[in-house]
Parts: C-alpha cells; structure tokens; sequence
C-alpha cells in the first residue's frame, strides 16, 4: 500500500517550474515504477506478478495515460510477462564490467555482439527498453555504436546511457569514476554517441550481425 500510494502521488506531482503533473508532462514518455527489484529465491512468479500488478495498476488508476514499465534486472521476466496491465520492462547491460578501478584499454568489440535477454518469449508482447548501459571504464569512442546494434539486434525500442556527470566533476567524474562521458573532456565519446543514436535508429530490429569482426559491419555503421 506504502508504494502504491507513492506512486500515484508521484505521476500526479505537479512541477513547480512548469505547472504540469508528471503524468501529463510531454517530456515525461514512460514511467517504470520500481529499480532493480529483488525477491527471495523462494518466491513464485505468481506473487510477483501479483506485485507488479499493484504497482502497475496504482499508476493507472492515478488517470496515468503514459506506458508503465517493470525492470526485470534480476530475472522474472515470466511473471512480467503475464501481467496482462504491465505495458514493458527494461533492462540494463554492463558488457565491460562495472567499477573495474582501471581504464580497459585492450579491444572489447567482441563482448557486444548480442543482446539476446530482449527475446525471452516470455516477453514478446512487452515494449522493451533499456534503462541504464555503458562500456564502463573503456575511455576510447569505438563502444557506443556497436552496443546500439547489440540493442537493436535484441529487439530494443528505447536505451538510455547511464550518466550523471555534472561539469563542476566532469574530468574525472567521482561520484561514479566507471562512467565518463562529457562533450568538454570527452568530446570523441560524445560524438561516438551522437553516432550510436543515429546507428539505433537506422538498424532495424530483431536483425542479427553475426559474431565479431563481421559486426563491426552493419548498415551505414562501421566500428574499430
């Protein structure tokens, strides 16, 4: 009931700077309304189907209209998908190893083939979005392309990079060192950004590239 009731109050808070409800704001597209969820092993997927149906349903009877997703990060992607309410879930990909204390200078190209979680049949009738990534620790521009065509190939509709570097830290960026990605001191990075974008858009989904070297070849998009 705790979360239920935040969550209704939450899609429904009107911002002070704006004048709009969350759930009504047009920057606003989706809401996922929990992060990283865990379960003890013994739990059935029909309580946690269950769940996400109170907490999908607490956001929609707000008069919430925007799609509601659920983060399937630690599996249940079975009791996601038979909640008939539930419109998506996301995941998140860390194909470099998160937090790994050192820059990764060796190629890493071969990690990012596939993204193949986004196919569980369990699934299929679910939007998918992605809701944090990176080639965390990797300083050079050559990752982002190729993990959007990984996305793609997985049937990804949204990704979302994982990055809060404000410009007073962005040098080294210490509230989370794994991840740097600034147009001031990265500007290569962010370019290879603006390209993986537009290779997302371009790349069709569910399409598959094959194993590296060959998927450093896709459409328009070249990687090295």
């Amino acid at each position: 009931d705790c979360q239920r009731r935040y969550l209704a109050q939450f899609v429904q808070h009107r911002n002070r700077y704006t004048g709009s409800r969350y759930m009504d704001d047009p920057a606003v597209i989706a809401f996922e309304v929990i992060n990283e969820p865990r379960y003890p092993s013994d739990t059935p997927d029909r309580l946690v189907t269950e769940y996400i149906n109170a907490l999908v349903g607490a956001v929609k009877e707000a008069g919430c209209t925007k799609p509601v997703f659920y983060n399937c990060s630690g599996g249940r992607m079975e009791a996601a998908g038979a909640s008939e309410i539930l419109d998506g879930v996301t995941l998140g990909w860390y194909p470099t190893g998160l937090v790994n204390g050192m820059m990764l200078k060796e190629n890493q190209l071969f990690k990012v083939d596939d993204f193949p979680d986004f196919r569980n049949p369990a699934i299929a009738g679910k939007a998918k979005m992605v809701y944090e990534f990176d080639a965390a620790d990797v300083h050079g521009s050559y990752m982002y392309p190729a993990i959007a065509r990984a996305f793609r190939s997985g049937g990804a509709q949204i990704i979302n990079q994982f990055q809060y570097d404000p410009l007073c830290i962005a040098a080294t960026n210490k509230n989370w060192q794994t991840h740097c990605l600034n147009l001031l001191y990265t500007p290569g990075k962010a370019v290879s950004f603006a390209v993986a974008a537009e290779a997302f858009r371009e790349t069709p989904r569910l399409r598959r590239w094959g194993a590296y070297p060959d998927s450093c070849r896709f459409g328009e998009c070249r990687v090295s």
